[in-house]
């Protein structure tokens, strides 16, 4: 996937339930790109249980229009609550 023709969409350093109307809305508007999209979550360093709530939503709803997601530069607090939270399966493709 080329990021240049990919709808962009950055996490902010905090991203708590205070942000997650304001990422829903670009997320929803990400959807409306049948080329992709790339998320950059290489600011983010406070994340909470809504936005990773809301990022699954997204996740399931691209794969079911059959929109590719770029998950780049992942940071380990997102890797970290992923885990804890136990939903790895939304945010991380493992080789059959």
């Amino acid at each position: 996937m080329d990021s240049k023709n990919l709808f962009q969409v950055t996490m902010n350093e905090s991203m708590d339930i205070s942000k997650a109307q304001e990422l829903k809305n670009q997320l929803q508007e990400a959807l409306l790109q049948q080329d992709g999209i790339h998320l950059d979550m290489s600011n983010l360093e406070r994340i909470d249980t809504a936005v990773i709530q809301l990022l699954m939503i997204f996740a399931k709803t691209a794969e079911s229009k059959k929109i590719p997601i770029e998950w780049d530069r992942q940071s380990n607090v997102f890797n970290r609550a992923v885990r804890i939270l136990n939903v790895e399966e939304y945010f991380f493709q493992t080789a059959a």
